[in-house]
């Protein structure tokens, strides 16, 4: 590895997989959806995203709904992480929020004691 931690071409062949310490993601996505007066449409009035959580694009559905696709940009879940989704929904608003149903879960050796 060099000064930064990253892994140069020579250092690959020296490290071993259980040297190697995955860190946990902290992703956080904060959603606050709001109904329109004058369109009555439910808009998504607050999007608060951090990785490995996103949110592509807010869809607007016939019924005045709002749908919203969920993404993890991560490979998976691995043990330690943490992500957090907070949603909010006003009064009248109408929201669908869908995810990846192939959200792999991955099992993870324990952190070294500190």
């Amino acid at each position: 590895m060099d000064e930064t931690g990253r892994m140069n071409r020579d250092s690959h062949s020296l490290l071993h997989p259980s040297s190697l310490i995955l860190h946990p993601f902290k992703g956080q996505l904060r959603l606050i959806f709001e109904r329109a007066r004058a369109s009555k449409q439910t808009v998504l009035t607050v999007c608060e995203q951090h990785p490995p959580l996103k949110v592509v694009r807010a869809f607007h559905l016939e019924d005045g709904g709002c749908l919203v696709h969920l993404h993890n940009l991560s490979g998976g879940v691995l043990g330690g992480d943490c992500l957090e989704l907070k949603v909010e929904v006003g009064p009248e608003a109408i929201v669908q929020l869908t995810s990846t149903g192939a959200t792999r879960l991955y099992r993870s050796r324990p952190l070294p004691e500190r």
